[in-house]
């Protein structure tokens, strides 16, 4: 745990810098080499080493998927291996845990996209939660869409939607707050793309779902014909 606590401090000073620079290539450079530094000077715990060598189908035996509030999750980020990976992708872009989270959507996929094909002839495609231009700078990419472009096959991944404005964490506010936080956070690029498409809405950890319902009113709004709301792990 403290490492991953100095990786995030540091990342973060590091990832001010890069944004004041505007180089997102620059972020993520630094995120390789800043790993490649701290395995030298730490090595590599247990559970990022069984991230990185495990088959990325491995991970998809842990799918448990659940369904509330009109959400759907796939795993348990109270499982410490999940937690490792999410956090992985998120501050050192590791390819090895973007394959494993792929393989678990892609174990989900495989049989709703059949469905679809079988039962409602419509086009699909995914989209992932957006994050604002300055968290992306400081990032350096969108983790989810990150595991999306890992996935195997011919998915349609679309950038529609824009996050127009900072939020507060949903986690920290009170219930009232968190029905105002999000209003207007969301737009969409290009409203004619996703008239009347079936959209799977994805993003990485879901706590009160308040992110994802947010963003599908946008996009029903917006004319697509169906928003599916995908987690890939709950808190």
């Amino acid at each position: 745990m403290h490492r991953e606590r100095f990786v995030c401090v540091v990342s973060w000073g590091i990832a001010k810098k890069c944004a004041k620079a505007r180089t997102i290539t620059t972020m993520r450079a630094f995120v390789h080499t800043f790993t490649w530094l701290l395995d030298v000077i730490f090595g590599t715990d247990t559970l990022e080493q069984s991230i990185r060598t495990r088959p990325p189908e491995d991970f998809a035996a842990l799918v448990h998927i659940k369904e509330h509030d009109g959400i759907t999750s796939l795993l348990s980020y109270r499982d410490p291996l999940i937690r490792k990976a999410i956090w992985m992708l998120k501050y050192r872009d590791s390819s090895a845990a973007a394959r494993a989270l792929a393989a678990c959507l892609e174990s989900f996929f495989l049989e709703e996209l059949a469905d679809i094909a079988i039962f409602d002839d419509v086009e699909v495609f995914f989209v992932p939660i957006p994050l604002t231009p300055k968290r992306l700078r400081k990032r350096g990419y969108n983790q989810v869409e990150r595991v999306l472009r890992e996935m195997n096959g011919e998915y349609r991944v679309e950038r529609v939607l824009k996050k127009v404005r900072e939020t507060k964490p949903q986690t920290r506010l009170e219930r009232s707050e968190r029905l105002v936080n999000l209003n207007g956070a969301f737009a969409v690029i290009n409203p004619e793309i996703i008239s009347g498409k079936h959209i799977f809405l994805i993003d990485d950890v879901t706590t009160t779902g308040s992110t994802l319902r947010e963003a599908r009113k946008t996009l029903t709004d917006a004319g697509a014909r169906q928003v599916t709301c995908i987690a890939l792990a709950r808190a």
